[in-house]
């Protein structure tokens, strides 16, 4: 991939009928590529316009970017959006579960510039994340995001760490920073 196909968004750029907000693109989104097929989600991230929420994909087999769309509203530094899905944040990390057809998000800074330690799940219209349905990029896809129940004691709050989906089910949290 070249790093232009990296940045779904660019100074001067206007997407659905819109000036972009920021001047110096998107820093701090969370990414992963899915085992699957030959795509790369991109969520949330922040710039001078305040945090984002966006959900992206990236399809090589096209190649193009597509906004899938957005878990909350876009918000200011210091302001909270909607109840939908995650709120914007930036710094999180994101790991794809190919078998079950999800993304996992954790944790990141949030708009109001505390550490979250949140867990949502994204199924992106019912499709597997690396199938074809998924990449297609289907403007009929609706996304699905969920907090999951989870066991044992939750890790601290964080931004700015790793993640990664074992073979058995489990998820590691590796390093980042928090908010002492």
């Amino acid at each position: 991939f070249c790093a232009a196909a990296l940045a779904p968004l660019r100074h001067g750029q206007q997407r659905q009928g819109r000036q972009q907000e920021h001047d110096r693109g998107v820093a701090g989104q969370a990414v992963v590529e899915s085992y699957g097929g030959d795509t790369i989600w991109l969520f949330g991230g922040e710039s001078d316009g305040g945090f984002s929420s966006e959900l992206w994909m990236f399809s090589a087999e096209r190649p193009a970017w597509k906004l899938i769309g957005e878990a909350s509203q876009r918000t200011p530094y210091g302001e909270a959006g909607r109840d939908s899905g995650p709120s914007a944040r930036s710094f999180a990390a994101m790991s794809a579960d190919d078998k079950r057809g999800l993304l996992w998000l954790a944790h990141g800074k949030t708009s109001t510039s505390s550490c979250s330690r949140e867990l949502w799940t994204c199924q992106v219209g019912g499709a597997q994340v690396g199938s074809e349905q998924a990449s297609s990029g289907s403007d009929s896809a609706a996304v699905t995001w969920t907090q999951p129940c989870t066991r044992g004691q939750r890790p601290i709050a964080r931004h700015s760490h790793t993640s990664t989906l074992l073979r058995t089910g489990y998820m590691v949290l590796c390093g980042g920073v928090d908010e002492s």
